[in-house]
């Protein structure tokens, strides 16, 4: 519980201070602790599962609301007794080395964790399925299961009564589908190093030191491809707080967990100044707009009114002469008329210069404003860059955590069901 909690606490310093880059070339997020393996059945640790949701995706994916989207799958139905999803496979979609990604990738994968041969520790978290947990106990057999593949593009899954947070679990690292080839070609070292390895997520594993570095490479072949970010990810590895807190500070590394209990008041103390530096320069954008926005009203109200008292004027001059060009001479009456307009002239004068005034104390407040800004951004790029450490790549960090917190908590839920199985299911898990 308490590596969960500094953990939500980097994550909150990262969300504070916000991610000031469209692109990276390559992200580097400090992992404590040496994976045990890549194979999403049989992991269950924070360090594997930050790798493997690079490496692979399930059916759907969570946002940041932690409400799952569509991932592998673009769409699905769920039937009215609310025990039937049916999920439709996004077209196209294929593993690392081009391979289409059928419903029966879904359907092995699946089926391996529940597998009583296989012994995955995450097999209790597919429980909720029809048959799986006589199966995997040896109680029912494989043909019992809920899960089957209607066709290569559809895949159909009965569940044991209405869960709401099902959709939440396909996202979830022991639901994704592995590749059934090179599971059976190498059964126990298929995920243990790069050479060959084979995924469907947003990366592709590129190199494996053992101990010391994991880097993954973006997947030309990933549905998503146009939203990837960065070209690589950089895992190096140290089980010490204080090493990883270094790799970050010397920018080495973007991201860590935990780091040490003894840094956590100055870490804070740093985010928090950004952002309140952010709110701060934000308030001074948006007053700065506001008078923008007033300037402009008033240099557009001045440039029609000096347009009209100039033509008065001009029509002023005219009257006092009583003629006009080619012989032609104004009436009394018209020369009363043009007499109005002269006087007419003359309030728009004032008015003319009563905007003037205006404007020139518009502009004089836009400089006050303009001054304010530039030192409160001054100010905020400096905070920003002592900070900068923390707050790269923050949508990969937060989204992907995220995600696993999430997954830990449902699987805590689903062990307080097991072990009380007289307590109400299909209640809404609590996020």
């Amino acid at each position: 519980m308490k590596k969960l909690w500094i953990l939500l606490l980097c994550l909150l310093m990262l969300i504070l201070a916000g991610c000031g880059t469209d692109t990276n070339d390559k992200v580097s997020y400090a992992l404590e602790a040496e994976p045990a393996s890549l194979d999403p059945a049989m992991t269950t640790g924070l360090a594997e599962a930050n790798v493997q949701a690079e490496l692979f995706e399930g059916l759907t994916r969570l946002d940041k609301d932690n409400q799952p989207q569509p991932a592998l799958a673009d769409r699905w139905d769920l039937s009215a007794d609310g025990k039937t999803y049916i999920f439709h496979l996004r077209p196209g979609i294929t593993w690392s080395d081009g391979t289409p990604i059928t419903a029966h990738d879904f359907v092995y994968s699946w089926m391996r964790v529940i597998d009583p041969s296989v012994a995955s520790p995450n097999a209790y978290m597919m429980f909720i399925i029809d048959g799986a947990e006589a199966y995997n106990k040896k109680k029912g057999t494989a043909d019992d299961v809920g899960i089957k593949a209607l066709d290569d593009q559809t895949l159909q899954i009965r569940l044991k009564n209405p869960t709401a947070y099902f959709l939440n679990l396909t996202a979830f690292h022991c639901y994704y589908p592995v590749p059934e080839a090179c599971v059976r070609a190498n059964p126990d070292t298929w995920a243990a190093n790069a050479g060959g390895f084979v995924g469907c997520g947003p990366f592709t594993l590129e190199t494996w030191v053992h101990s010391s570095e994991i880097v993954v490479k973006k997947n030309p072949a990933y549905w998503d491809v146009d939203h990837v970010r960065s070209d690589y990810l950089d895992f190096p590895i140290s089980e010490s707080q204080s090493t990883r807190l270094t790799l970050v500070e010397s920018g080495q590394a973007n991201m860590m967990v935990e780091p040490p209990p003894a840094e956590q008041q100055r870490l804070e103390a740093v985010t928090g100044q950004v952002a309140q530096a952010e709110r701060g320069l934000e308030n001074a954008k948006a007053a700065t707009e506001k008078q923008k926005k007033k300037l402009e009203a008033l240099q557009k109200e001045t440039k029609t009114a000096k347009t009209v008292a100039l033509t008065v004027q001009e029509i002023e001059t005219m009257g006092k002469k009583a003629t006009f060009g080619n012989n032609i001479t104004l009436t009394p009456d018209e020369c009363d008329t043009l007499k109005r307009y002269a006087v007419n002239g003359i309030i728009a004068n004032a008015d003319n210069k009563r905007l003037k005034e205006k404007l020139a104390s518009a502009e004089k407040t836009v400089s006050i404003w303009k001054q304010r800004y530039e030192a409160v951004n001054e100010k905020y790029m400096e905070l920003k860059q002592k900070a900068q450490p923390f707050l790269d790549a923050l949508e990969i960090a937060s989204e992907r955590v995220r995600a696993f917190i999430n997954s830990i908590l449902i699987r805590g839920k689903e062990t307080q069901e097991h072990k009380h199985p007289a307590r109400k299911r299909g209640q809404d898990m609590e996020l």
